[in-house]
């Protein structure tokens, strides 16, 4: 189902029909032949995530995988056909950085469905008008939608993006339609009570329209199921300021206040519960990002990285870690901190494309990646909307 540059992902599809029975799932590499401990197969999420013991596996490198069936009289039967995944490879930090300065305002977020078709959201003035939307067509970026103030974007395809912040607004491929209120002769006229009670919103995840998270300033998860915002209890006060996950079983989000305490929630498809482990009186979280439930991070002013059940603190050196995000098709990472710190993970290690960009004085705040491209969104200020694009070369 998915591979890493150090685990593959494999889903079992086919049902135990004798509740005595259990599988055995195999992997086969050049050096050796590894048999899992037999399970049952009756979880809800029947995702197998194989990092070889939490060791991970090797980079770039074929494994094959075949299951059986072990009867209650321990005979193996129904051997499945093999399958063949390859880890992903280490690709590089060659890029060269373009920047793009635009008039008053700030970025906070961006998103796309590939380099030529990027929408970043904040408030951006073009002319006497302040936009909450731009988009980039691969040649420059223009006004999108009227009205600034939105903090927070997600989508599914080039006729199905949500974005987020003082408004809730879906663009259909056509239009961008108000979700939670519109105006109506300087009148307003709420269309959806739940979302439009949690305003503003921080950031948005989900798996597809009808099954879409909010993360609210008010501490609170908002989940719409494409036609009704049910407001989920997280046991939490603090303000969110992302949300992120790998399924609807395994959510992640993190906030903070202004001052301390910080919060790292995850769901595990029926509760919100902290994070076990981290330090919250005293350490305030900022974002999350989860390639699968055994390979993701809770970053902020200590930033983890969980991978096999193990937790590996990164970035001891720097200061808050203000948004992390990855590309499932490449595997790398990019991470975003105070004091202009740009960091990418390629595979094999991180490098900080601070001097490179050169701006210390600016602040970023959000980034997209797609295979060859990396934009960055930010400001200098309330004068100066700035977004760093970033091509491999």
């Amino acid at each position: 189902e998915q591979v890493t540059h150090r685990s593959v992902s494999l889903r079992l599809t086919k049902k135990l029909k004798v509740k005595s029975d259990r599988y055995v799932l195999n992997r086969i590499s050049k050096l050796d032949t590894f048999s899992f401990l037999p399970f049952r197969f009756s979880l809800p999420d029947t995702l197998i995530i194989d990092d070889n013991e939490g060791q991970g596996l090797a980079l770039d490198s074929e494994y094959s995988y075949f299951a059986y069936r072990i009867d209650s009289l321990l005979i193996a039967r129904d051997t499945s056909d093999t399958i063949t995944a390859k880890t992903l490879a280490a690709t590089s930090h060659d890029f060269t950085w373009t920047e793009y300065t635009l008039g008053n305002g700030e970025l906070y977020d961006v998103w796309g469905t590939d380099e030529n078709n990027v929408y970043a959201v904040g408030a951006v003035k073009f002319g006497d008008s302040t936009f909450g939307v731009i988009k980039w067509d691969g040649n420059e970026w223009k006004p999108e939608l009227f009205r600034g103030g939105q903090s927070a974007i997600f989508g599914f395809s080039e006729t199905d993006i949500w974005v987020g912040g003082g408004s809730v607004k879906h663009f259909d491929g056509n239009k961008w339609n108000s979700m939670d209120f519109e105006l109506d002769n300087s009148h307003v006229v709420v269309l959806n009570q739940v979302l439009f009670d949690n305003r503003p919103y921080s950031s948005i995840w989900g798996t597809c329209s009808e099954n879409l998270y909010f993360a609210a300033w008010n501490g609170k998860v908002v989940r719409w199921n494409g036609s009704k915002a049910t407001l989920m209890e997280t046991g939490n006060k603090v303000p969110l300021t992302d949300i992120y996950g790998s399924s609807n079983n395994f959510i992640l989000s993190a906030g903070a206040e202004l001052a301390d305490p910080g919060i790292a929630l995850i769901f595990n498809g029926s509760d919100w519960n902290p994070i076990e482990g981290l330090s919250f009186e005293l350490t305030r979280y900022y974002s999350v990002f989860a390639f699968n439930p055994q390979y993701y991070f809770v970053a902020g002013e200590r930033t983890y990285q969980y991978f096999g059940n193990v937790r590996h603190e990164l970035f001891n050196e720097i200061g808050s870690i203000q948004r992390i995000r990855g590309n499932p098709n490449n595997g790398e990472i990019v991470a975003l901190a105070h004091g202009f710190q740009v960091y990418h993970y390629d595979g094999v290690d991180w490098y900080n494309f601070a001097d490179e960009l050169n701006r210390p004085e600016s602040f970023t705040w959000g980034v997209y990646l797609t295979d060859k491209t990396i934009f960055i969104v930010g400001n200098e200020g309330q004068t100066t909307a700035r977004i760093f694009i970033g091509k491999r070369n």
